[in-house]
């Protein structure tokens, strides 16, 4: 693991990024320092460099943009800075809880996240005999074909249908059957999981002490993690890890950027992710308007995923 600054100008220079500033970073209640590194237009280029060099450094690189208040120079915006605060997460600053990373991360490692899918299928489920219509106007606008109002009624009244997830599933299965798949399977669009580029805009990229992506959440906050807590936003990173080879490129504090190794096999398993995503941060698709079964057809066709949840 880099323990200096002197050590990490070394490396720069020897992948052709010298003259770039450099502050050491300290970690509130750890030993470990952090690394932060300015970003001019070479972002990618950067974190390319440094995820290859992971296994000699031993921090995980990502990307991140300052919002704060104009600052003279960029080292005054990293110091402006608080990146790593947990003051937002009320469950995070009770005094009898640790907040060091170490502690967060090893409460992920028992925590799941099949809580946040269910209170997620259940959200807009309430009213789901009167709300149903906009799902069928989705589909209708998509393919110029729907299903009878009064079929999707009968099978939510008999509980065939009872949550917002399995009306989704069943809309998209419905497609499937009375669509050609050359049609049916094609995303809506993909431009709204697009990766957010800064412009004029402050940039560092942060050099973590883990060797783990998912555990950039214990380091420096997620918005949406407010509703559910750090661990289990951990635990789902660390489960997409696993799946699908996802990897954390860029943390903008709302937004979440990652490439991907492994795409979904099928619709199927593109359905399920897509509600995972959704229940993680519910923004991703609500701010476009994007339904979550066409969410599911984009995942079949990115390797760049794309979260978003803000206030």
């Amino acid at each position: 693991m880099i323990r200096d600054v002197d050590q990490l100008d070394q490396l720069l220079e020897s992948e052709f990024l010298s003259d770039q500033n450099i502050l050491s970073l300290d970690i509130p209640n750890s030993i470990d320092k952090a690394f932060a590194i300015e970003v001019r237009d070479n972002g990618l280029q950067m974190w390319t460099a440094f995820r290859k060099r992971l296994p000699q450094t031993g921090m995980w690189p990502v990307l991140y943009a300052f919002w704060g208040n104009p600052q003279n120079s960029w080292e005054d915006y990293v110091k402006a800075d608080d990146m790593f605060k947990r003051q937002p997460f009320e469950w995070e600053t009770q005094e009898d809880r640790d907040t060091s990373p170490e502690a967060i991360v090893a409460r992920s490692e028992i925590t799941s996240f099949e809580g946040v899918l269910e209170k997620h299928a259940n959200l807009h489920s309430q009213n789901l005999e009167e709300d149903f219509a906009y799902a069928l106007e989705k589909t209708y606008q998509r393919f110029a074909m729907c299903p009878q109002a009064s079929e999707v009624e009968a099978l939510i009244r008999s509980n065939h249908i009872n949550n917002y997830i399995q009306l989704e599933k069943w809309l998209m299965d419905w497609e499937l059957q009375h669509v050609p798949r050359e049609k049916s399977l094609q995303p809506n669009a993909t431009h709204y999981v697009d990766w957010y580029v800064p412009r004029n805009q402050p940039q560092a990229l942060i050099l973590l002490p883990t060797p783990h992506c998912w555990e950039v959440l214990a380091y420096i906050h997620w918005y949406g993690a407010q509703t559910y807590g750090s661990e289990t936003a951990i635990a789902m990173l660390r489960w997409w890890n696993e799946k699908h080879g996802a990897e954390l490129v860029a943390h903008y504090g709302t937004m979440l950027h990652f490439q991907v190794i492994k795409q979904p096999i099928n619709i199927e398993d593109a359905f399920r992710l897509a509600w995972e995503q959704e229940a993680f941060a519910p923004c991703t698709t609500a701010l476009p308007g994007e339904s979550l079964r066409d969410h599911a057809r984009t995942l079949l066709h990115t390797d760049k995923w794309f979260l978003h949840e803000r206030p």
